[in-house]
């Protein structure tokens, strides 16, 4: 598996070599040949690769749409990369792309998995403001990574949000609530705690 990992890697290195060289002889490269390299950077986890193709042929009779940037938004939320893919979703907002819930989940996830999870719910509140519904994925990574940061306040509030606003009701985040109010020593948390098992 390793070895065809390894030719894969050196095949989409081959190609976008050799869509330069035949750019530098006059080549037109059909916007789909782009799409095509991309995809194959982004499935490889080389975000920035995918990133500095799109930034070397962009205006050159190419130009990303929404499902390349929720790609290459998707690859830098794998790699673990928040700040690189909020910049991508304001660049796609800024050219009149709509980031839809598969975009926003992806950065929510990231944020919250990277100890950001405020950054995360002003994420989310920006997505309900245009109109993209929260799913039981983003409920989860908001109510876990504020769980994660122990703060058991705001982790109660989303899920009170979440319940009220948008009808999703999720055992795995009522547990998570649970297990960090057992977590905390204060008699109040463990009657908290005893009144939501």
């Amino acid at each position: 598996m390793q070895e065809a990992r390894c030719l894969l890697h050196d095949m989409i290195g081959e190609a976008v070599n050799l869509v330069t060289e035949l750019q530098r002889f006059g080549f037109v490269v059909s916007h789909d040949i782009y799409n095509y390299l991309i995809a194959a950077l982004c499935m490889e986890n080389r975000p920035f690769a995918a990133k500095a193709l799109i930034d070397r042929v962009s205006g050159d009779r190419y130009e990303p749409d929404d499902l390349v940037y929720r790609e290459l938004i998707e690859s830098f939320c794998r790699c673990n990369c928040p700040d690189e893919a909020l910049c991508l979703k304001a660049e796609m907002v800024s050219k009149d792309l709509k980031p839809n819930i598969v975009t926003y989940r992806a950065i929510i996830k990231c944020l919250c998995k990277s100890g950001r999870s405020m950054d995360a719910n002003s994420l989310m509140r920006e997505m309900t403001g245009y109109d993209v519904p929260p799913d039981i994925e983003v409920c989860r990574a908001l109510i876990n990574g504020h769980c994660g940061e122990n703060n058991f306040r705001e982790a109660q509030s989303l899920l009170s949000f979440f319940a009220k606003e948008f009808k999703i009701f999720d055992t795995v985040c009522y547990t998570a609530i649970v297990r960090l109010l057992k977590s905390c020593e204060s008699p109040q948390n463990q009657h908290l705690s005893s009144v939501m098992s």
